[in-house]
């Protein structure tokens, strides 16, 4: 078993933060120059420079007369790589040592510190943004969560390594929290609860705010007429239900801006798809 022995507030020195850093640990941990470990270190380095970071808190085990860090790795490197640029940094760091029977309790102490089971979920983030945004009350999590799938999407164009980081995809509620307002109210519809919809609401709404909540009307009520590209782009969407054709988030995406490009220069469309061509321009 692991066990607690001490728990104490040390100075926080250039030379302190290296000695830490450069203590052995156990095989998985996360390697501090991998893609997720520099957005780790990047992301407390911002924390650092905005005056947000707090006394930190780092654990160290001994097994067998050996030490090893097992919390604190990336801000100790955050730290090491600032250089001593450290005019907002805490003045000490808390430490808890450990010590542990056998290598198994080495490993189920670092999973202690590790668990994903202790990490706030989407949802919950997605809530805690929601409530500084007086224009979302009553709006649910799930409807704003598509939304922000489809302001990520969109952002990204569907470039999967574009994608913003999860960790910070919850800040965009509050740039964009007047067109998560406006496009929440269509996801009741479950043909709108698809990404690359959410995502050519967005696009258009940038573009033309007037117009879109004109054309996402059309859309939703099938009020344009029979022809008319938005009526159109509501029938195939009901024709995808149940059908054998699947479609990525970017084909629904290119769809509706051919549907919306068709309406603002007042021409028919036929929905077409090529996946090998770029995304279409968005007409104003």
């Amino acid at each position: 078993m692991f066990k607690l022995v001490s728990s104490k507030h040390v100075p926080l020195t250039p030379e302190f933060a290296k000695y830490f850093s450069e203590l052995p640990s156990i095989d998985g941990d996360r390697d501090r120059n991998s893609p997720e470990g520099r957005r780790r270190v990047a992301w407390s380095r911002g924390l650092l420079s905005a005056g947000m970071f707090y006394t930190p808190k780092w654990a160290t085990a001994e097994l067998d007369g050996k030490l090893y860090r097992t919390d604190g790795s990336h801000t100790s490197g955050m730290l090491v790589e600032a250089n001593g640029e450290w005019e907002n940094a805490p003045p000490t760091v808390c430490i808890d040592h450990f010590v542990c029977d056998t290598h198994l309790d080495l490993v189920k102490l670092f999973d202690h510190f590790n668990s994903p089971r202790s990490v706030r979920k989407r949802h919950d983030q997605t809530r805690a943004h929601a409530a500084a945004e007086s224009v979302l009350n009553g709006v649910s999590p799930t409807a704003i969560n598509c939304c922000l799938d489809g302001i990520v999407h969109c952002k990204a164009e569907f470039c999967t390594s574009k994608l913003i980081p999860p960790t910070t995809r919850a800040y965009l509620i509050h740039d964009h929290a007047g067109f998560i307002a406006w496009a929440a109210s269509y996801t009741k519809n479950r043909l709108f609860k698809r990404i690359g919809i959410a995502a050519a609401m967005f696009a258009t709404f940038s573009i033309n705010e007037e117009k879109a909540k004109e054309f996402w009307e059309l859309a939703y009520t099938c009020s344009g007429g029979t022809d008319a590209p938005a009526t159109r782009l509501m029938v195939w969407l009901r024709e995808c239900i149940g059908s054998d054709q699947k479609w990525n988030h970017r084909a629904y995406y290119c769809k509706c801006i051919q549907a919306w490009n068709a309406w603002r220069r007042n021409t028919g469309t036929a929905l077409r798809y090529f996946p090998n061509k770029p995304l279409p321009r968005i007409e104003k």
